[in-house]
């Protein structure tokens, strides 16, 4: 039936979340608190919702994705700029380097 086809083609449609939303996310995903652990706790989870107007499970999906689009390849790309950096600065700490101004998580935080 017709109704069948509309929900078949609705049940398809991405939803965005709100731009606003995406930028808290982002800064707390980004944040030199979290970035090592990307996990937000429930307390984190609830204040996140009641920044952002998202569900739980809009959160949950949003931080499963980040971390496999935005995390990974940010750590990946952050260690072998480190491994070049450690042969600069031998004596900078891991964290260090990886906030650095320039480094790849600084370039990330200002797009």
């Amino acid at each position: 039936s017709d109704r069948d086809h509309e929900q078949s083609i609705s049940a398809k449609i991405r939803r965005e979340l709100p731009a606003e939303a995406v930028t808290v996310l982002k800064e707390w995903l980004l944040s030199e608190e979290h970035f090592t652990h990307p996990y937000p706790t429930n307390e984190d989870q609830a204040e996140l919702m009641a920044k952002t107007g998202i569900d739980k499970k809009q959160l949950k999906n949003w931080f499963t994705n980040a971390r496999r689009r935005i995390w990974k390849p940010l750590i990946k790309k952050q260690l072998d700029s480190t491994m070049a950096m450690e042969v600069d600065d031998p004596k900078a700490s891991a964290e260090e380097r990886l906030f650095a101004p320039g480094s790849v998580i600084d370039l990330e935080r200002s797009r």
